[in-house]
């Protein structure tokens, strides 16, 4: 992890013992990594598990070029490629965007309609929030005493919020 030090040293029969010092200098550099707005992505040095998460330094990284990626689940977060000088000091900021979305459901006539998502009851009751939804196609019903349950299909997009109202 250090530079190698080269010299010319004279040595002369018969005189006294000289001490040589050098001091080597750092080959590797500091990352500072970061996410937004997420934290506690688990971050990864050239695809291997550093078993640091974000926000995080990243000590002694050996010089040349190096692929830093983060992981977090319901995000996707692209990689980046660094250059790491001697003594460098970087600072990488990566933009954590959702793989989900909200769904703000409500319900006509009456509220305290039970919500159930993809046939799965969810504990809520309508008027709700339902967060971190995957993106994807969906199916959402609602159910009341002395109401017909009533179901919708809708596509959720990554970072939506969607009003659904459900008509019982």
């Amino acid at each position: 992890l250090y530079l190698n030090e080269a010299g010319m040293v004279e040595l002369v029969s018969g005189q006294q013992k000289k001490k040589i010092e050098s001091k080597l200098r750092p080959n590797f550099g500091t990352i500072n990594i970061s996410t937004e707005p997420e934290v506690n992505g688990e971050v990864f040095l050239n695809e291997l598990t550093t078993g640091k998460r974000t926000p995080c330094i990243l000590e002694k990284v050996p010089s040349g070029e190096k692929k830093i990626s983060v992981k977090k689940e319901m995000y996707d977060i692209a990689a980046q490629q660094v250059t790491v000088t001697p003594e460098a000091n970087l600072q990488t900021v990566f933009t954590a965007r959702p793989t989900f979305g909200t769904i703000s459901v409500a319900s006509v006539p009456e509220s305290g309609a039970a919500v159930s998502l993809n046939g799965m009851a969810t504990g809520k009751t309508t008027p709700c929030t339902l967060e971190r939804v995957p993106a994807g196609q969906h199916t959402l019903s609602a159910s009341l005493s002395m109401y017909a349950t009533t179901t919708q299909q809708f596509t959720l997009q990554a970072g939506e919020t969607l009003p659904a109202t459900i008509n019982l």
